[in-house]
């Protein structure tokens, strides 16, 4: 056990995915002038540099990201223009404490024509980025449309106006996000190890629903936000709950598993006290805590449902407010609706489901064809994998 623990732990990293990064592209379209504003975390500039390595200079980033806006209008490029007052073509701009913010100014040939817009900055280093397109079109109302890094431009038709980005964008995002998430899947898989028949199964579902829609409510009603770090650790002490649970459910002494992951949530707090992350250290306790006293309480029915259906609640309600986090810092740049995180959650709700539908099926054809004596070691395989990526998430803050 401990050597597939080892194992597992030397894997996380190389499986992990990046937390994910987010900008503002802000474009005026006033006749032949288009001026460009965008605005994006700092951390986000820290890319163009090599690892471990500051931020390059305010010129090198306004000279990258010139490089990588452009406006065309019919096939002609539109060029960027000097400013005057010694600006050159790139304003730097102040947008808050944590942002950078650059101004871009293009002149088209005429005042008419089929434009295209487009803003790939950082999306070559950072494929996981969700980019925000304003566009204001001769004084009209805001029109919102999503980039990614497959789709980088806006297209403006002569004379129309681009159509937002809708509520299924939005849930798509959510389904990429969950599906290409390794904490996603691994609490989807253990989640489905823990229930194992069809009527804990709909704890499961209807647990996950309840957390993701709390989430898009709270963040998108109430204002309400999850600290990245504390999301990370949550996520992470839930998952080794999941694991310290399958271990404890093959064991005579659960105490012992409760013991282990009482000393894994210490050293994880204890890591973040010394990093004064306050807040992921708040969660590490309330949900390690939470853990022991499922781990050690009897086993009746009832209790193993409703600890179920919580873990799964919380599963969905941590993840919930993934967009809302990403988009945190730039909250005073564009500000995003309810409907919009709700479409977003839901899409990350059934890629949890479709995760979990596909466990199930794995799990199944297993039981079916695979030798029974084999049965105990993927049992304690799965327990350490779960266990190894829900540790790395507590100690890499």
């Amino acid at each position: 056990m401990i050597r597939l623990l080892a194992l597992c732990l030397l894997l996380v990293p190389q499986l992990s995915v990046a937390a994910g990064a987010a900008g503002v592209s802000r474009w005026t379209i006033t006749r032949n002038t288009i001026t460009l504003r965008y605005t994006f975390p700092e951390g986000l500039a820290t890319r163009l540099a090599p690892p471990r390595s500051p931020a390059p200079p305010v010129e090198t980033i306004a000279a990258y990201v010139l490089s990588r806006a452009s406006v065309r209008q019919q096939d002609t490029p539109c060029p960027a223009v000097d400013q005057g007052y010694d600006l050159g073509n790139v304003d730097t701009l102040y947008a808050g404490p944590g942002l950078k913010s650059f101004e871009i100014l293009f002149r088209c040939p005429r005042d008419t024509g089929a434009l295209v817009l487009r803003n790939a900055a950082f999306f070559e280093l950072a494929a996981a980025q969700i980019g925000i397109a304003d566009l204001r079109l001769n004084g009209g109302a805001v029109v919102t449309r999503v980039l990614t890094a497959g789709d980088t431009a806006v297209r403006i038709d002569a004379g129309g106006t681009p159509a937002p980005s809708g509520a299924a964008t939005y849930c798509w995002l959510g389904t990429r996000h969950a599906l290409g998430t390794l904490l996603c899947l691994c609490t989807a898989l253990g989640l489905v190890l823990l229930a194992r028949v069809p009527r804990r199964l709909a704890l499961v579902a209807g647990g996950l629903c309840g957390g993701y829609l709390l989430a898009g409510l709270a963040a998108g009603i109430g204002g309400l936000l999850l600290q990245p770090q504390a999301a990370q650790v949550s996520a992470g002490v839930l998952l080794a709950l999941i694991a310290a649970q399958l271990v404890a459910r093959n064991t005579a002494r659960p105490a012992i598993v409760a013991a282990g992951l009482v000393a894994a949530v210490a050293i994880a707090t204890a890591a973040a006290v010394l990093l004064h992350q306050g807040n992921a250290a708040l969660a590490l306790v309330g949900i390690g805590v939470f853990g022991v006293v499922v781990i050690t309480l009897p086993g009746h029915r009832t209790t193993r449902d409703a600890a179920l259906l919580i873990q799964a609640a919380l599963a969905g309600l941590i993840d919930g407010f993934a967009l809302a986090t990403r988009f945190a810092p730039l909250r005073m740049v564009h500000a995003l609706h309810t409907g919009q995180l709700l479409a977003y959650d839901t899409g990350a709700l059934l890629g949890v489901l479709l995760m979990s539908g596909m466990v199930i099926a794995v799990r199944d054809l297993l039981q079916r064809h695979a030798p029974q004596k084999h049965a105990g070691l993927c049992r304690d395989l799965l327990a350490a994998l779960l266990a190894g990526v829900g540790a790395y998430s507590m100690l890499t803050l």
